[in-house]
Parts: structure tokens; C-alpha cells; sequence
């Protein structure tokens, strides 16, 4: 077998590709990783490209001496063990991960809020413990692709035509991003991702033949493999395993008490993103001596249908878990249709919420991103619901694009008022933790309708929800 592999890569545009795939796929899965478990990174996931870019360039740099895999990997086992390991700080009397953590001990700084999150008391230790953790990541992240780097360097320069050489640095680039892709959409777990570079090493070492790391560089591959599907078959399953999707690491953990069936909720890379809730007339008849059936029609799953009831047709663009969907089925709607982005979060959606409200025939799901579907539909909506798109995603001041801008835009406004009917609705669900949020939104759509929307406030089932209402024939009232 190692002859065979060893002729495989006998030739140098097969070792530079190799090289040139791994770079890029282990980039990606980096970039990714990191940004789930360590929050802050989502909002500067910059940092870790920037990082990996640093650590080539100071390889490429040293391309004259000898590259060191051992260096690559022993870096990654680090970097996993400090991200993952149960290794805390206490503060103020909360534990804190000194990793996972590291957005509440930046706290201090009180701009730095990430979701479900308040500043704290000012501690200069908190932020210095932060800071010097997250320099110790970045650290690491270059430190890793030093050898890399040192390899690629090496290689590039034995060429003569440059061109060809660096076509073929692309192409391989190319190629390991596609297979990335390819993982994330089949539901590839993270030790996956790091067991496919890691082969491609092994591949790598093979072509170099024996040398004083090699012992210690098979112990980390097998440490480091092994750390992995355990940190991976020891997270928390209810009712079933942590999936990460092609867009997140997703979690349901049933909602207490679990005598009353009340529901699940539906984690986001570790946060509480969503509830699946039954809000049926059968479940708040049998328990309507703890919940008041009254308030329903006040949630932000209702209260839109106040102002357009029993529409025939309802478009709700986030649909998620169906929380959205089962509303709309319970005020009559005739036909609704679904669309989500993440077909995990549907999938967990149709098997566990209490409703079942994606196994009713009135229900079309379509699988595919907000700002897409309405620029292609051709139907017309009674009612369109932009239900809490990436309202789980705080602002930050850490950089100046959020991922609501893509959705909650003039243009995305400007479409949805194209798709609705005659007389047609539309409801605007957002969960803010700014004042300047709600205005703008509400500057959005007074800019499209050319009038005042209407603005609600849920507390029913939700976290403080803001409900914008706009159509081309509703009276304007201002709330104060």
C-alpha cells in the first residue's frame, strides 16, 4: 500500500495539488468550526482567515527549510483541546469556558454585546483574560498552516512557468472548497472534515519518506482522531443527535416540564434559537388550568391574522421549525407556503413540532434562501410573513454587516410588496435589542409604503417580538 501511495505521488503537480486542497479545505473548516463554538469569531470570522493567510505567508517565507507536519498537527490538537476541553475561569461568581466564553469575559467593553448577553461590571482582568485567549487562537490557527505553507512555497518555486503552477495551486483550491461544500451538505460532523486532511498528510508524509517526527506525528493523528469522535459521540441528544446542517451546528432539547408535551427547543451553534410550541385548542383545553388560552391570538404566530383573517394564501419566508406555519393553519389559512433556508432545521421541524403542521396538506415547503424566492415566485399572497429572519443574530460593533442586512432590506421589501394580492398584508416579525433596529425597519417599509406601519409588541411565546404591519390599505396608527 505505501508503494502504491508513495507512486501516486511521485510527481509534483500531484503533491501540489494535494497541498493546495488541503490549504483551502482546511481553511473552510476552520473558518466554520471556530465560528460555531467560539460566537465572537462568527461576527470576525475575518480573524481566522486572516490568521491562516498569516501563518502561509510566514511558511512561504521559510520555504528553504524544512517543513514539520508535526507542527501542523500538533497546533490543531491544541487548538481543539482549549476550545473543547472543560477548562474554566470564575468571575464575579459565573464559570466561564476560557474559550467558548470568550465574548462574556469582552464583555466589559459595553458595545460588545452578543445575544442574550448584558455587560458586565468593568473588570480589566476579565478583558485581558479574553483578549490573551483569543491572541493564543489566532496564534495557533497560524501556526498550523506554517508548514503548509513552508511546502507549498518550496514547490511553487521548482516550477518554470509560473502560470501553470499557480493554475494548478487554483484549481486544487477550487476543488477543496467543492468538497467542503460537499460534507456540509451531506451533514459531515467536524471530526470528518479534520479526518479528511489529515489523510491527505499522512499522503504527504508518505512521499517524504521516514524521519525523526514521524512517531510522534502517527500519536497526534491518533489522539487527535480519537478526541474527536469523542467530543462528538459525548454531546447532549435529545431526541435524537447534534446535526450540523450545511449552514449550522443545530440541537433539540425537549422544553420542561416533559409530562406536558409542551415542545422542543431548537439550539443554534449552542444558543436557544427556536421553540417548537403547541399552541393547539386540544393541548390549551387539557392544560388551561396553568395556560391561558385567551392570550393565543396575541402571539407573534397569531397576531398578523388580526389584520388579514382567513387569508387563502400566506407565504412565510423563515419558516423554520413551523411554529409560523401551524399559526397560519390555526387562523384558516387556505394555502401556505414555507420556505427555509436550512433543511435541517424543516427536517426537525416536521418530525418533532406538536403540531405537525408540515404533514397538513395546506403546507409547501420549499427549500431555499428568503431574498431567492421571492425574487423568482410569480403568485400572489394574501398575506407574507418575514417570520424572525436571523433575528438571533445580534448586532456588533466589530464589524458593519449583520446578516439581517440581507433580508430586511429596501429591495426585500420592494419584492414582498410585488408578490402580495389586492388587499394583501404584509408582517414583519423581528426581535430587536437596539432602538435604531426597529427604526430603521420601520424607515424601510414607510419608504416602500409610503406610510407608517403599524408596530406591535408579542411577549406571548416569544422574546419581546416587534410585529410590523404595512399594506397598500391599512389606516396608520402610531403606538407610543
Amino acid at each position: 500500500m505505501l508503494s502504491t501511495m508513495k507512486a501516486l505521488l511521485q510527481g509534483r503537480n500531484a503533491k501540489l495539488f494535494l497541498v493546495s486542497f488541503l490549504i483551502l479545505f482546511l481553511e473552510i473548516a476552520l473558518i466554520r468550526w471556530i465560528s460555531t463554538e467560539i460566537r465572537i469569531f462568527a461576527y470576525v470570522n475575518n480573524l481566522v482567515l486572516l490568521a491562516c493567510f498569516l501563518g502561509l505567508g510566514v511558511g512561504c517565507y521559510y520555504a528553504h527549510k524544512p517543513a514539520r507536519l508535526a507542527l501542523t498537527l500538533g497546533a490543531l490538537l491544541l487548538l481543539l483541546g482549549l476550545i473543547t476541553a472543560p477548562i474554566y475561569v470564575v468571575f464575579e461568581g459565573a464559570r466561564l469556558h476560557l474559550a467558548r466564553d470568550i465574548p462574556m469575559l469582552l464583555s466589559a467593553f459595553s458595545d460588545s454585546i452578543i445575544w442574550f448577553e448584558s455587560p458586565p461590571t468593568l473588570l480589566v482582568r476579565k478583558v485581558l483574560v479574553g483578549t490573551s485567549v483569543t491572541v493564543v487562537i489566532v496564534a495557533l490557527i497560524a501556526i498550523t498552516f506554517v508548514p503548509l505553507g513552508q511546502i507549498l512555497g518550496k514547490l511553487l518555486g521548482e516550477y518554470d512557468n509560473r502560470i501553470f503552477a499557480y493554475s494548478l495551486n487554483l484549481g486544487a483550491s477550487l476543488a477543496g472548497i467543492w468538497m467542503f461544500n460537499a460534507l456540509s451538505f451531506q451533514s459531515a460532523p467536524p471530526w470528518v472534515w479534520f479526518l479528511f486532511p489529515l489523510i491527505l498528510m499522512a499522503m504527504i508524509l508518505v512521499r517524504q519518506g521516514p524521519f525523526p517526527g514521524m512517531t510522534c506525528t502517527a500519536i497526534l493523528m491518533v489522539g487527535y482522531i480519537a478526541v474527536l469522535i469523542a467530543l462528538d459521540t459525548n454531546t447532549k441528544r435529545t431526541p435524537g443527535t447534534t446535526v450540523w446542517s450545511p449552514y449550522q451546528k443545530l440541537n433539540v432539547l425537549q422544553l420542561e416540564p416533559k409530562e406536558m408535551n409542551r415542545g422542543y427547543l431548537l439550539t443554534v451553534n449552542d444558543v436557544n434559537f427556536m421553540e417548537m410550541l403547541n399552541f393547539s385548542d386540544a393541548f390549551l383545553q387539557q392544560w388551561s388550568h396553568v395556560l391561558d388560552k385567551t392570550l393565543r391570538p396575541f402571539s407573534n404566530y397569531d397576531l398578523p391574522y388580526q389584520f388579514r383573517p382567513a387569508p387563502a394564501s400566506v407565504l412565510i419566508v423563515g419558516a423554520g421549525a413551523g411554529n409560523d406555519v401551524a399559526g397560519a393553519l390555526r387562523n384558516g389559512a387556505q394555502q401556505v407556503t414555507a420556505v427555509e433556508i436550512d433543511p435541517k432545521i424543516y427536517e426537525f421541524g416536521k418530525r418533532l413540532h406538536p403540531e405537525s403542521p408540515y404533514d397538513d396538506t395546506r403546507v409547501e415547503i420549499v427549500i431555499d434562501d428568503a431574498r431567492s424566492f421571492l425574487k423568482k415566485t410569480k403568485a400572489k399572497y394574501d398575506l407574507i410573513v418575514f417570520a424572525s429572519l436571523d433575528s438571533h443574530t445580534l448586532m456588533s460593533s466589530f464589524n458593519n454587516m449583520r446578516i439581517d442586512h440581507y433580508v430586511y432590506t429596501q429591495e426585500s421589501f420592494h419584492e414582498a410588496r410585488r408578490a402580495l394580492a389586492k388587499d394583501g398584508v404584509l408582517a414583519v416579525i423581528f426581535t430587536p435589542q437596539r432602538r435604531w433596529i426597529m427604526d430603521r425597519i420601520a424607515g424601510l417599509l414607510r419608504n416602500e409604503f409610503e406610510k407608517d406601519p403599524f408596530l406591535l409588541r408579542s411577549e406571548v411565546a416569544g422574546w419581546g417580538s416587534r410585529i410590523f404591519i404595512a399594506s397598500d390599505n391599512i389606516v396608520t396608527i402610531r403606538f407610543s
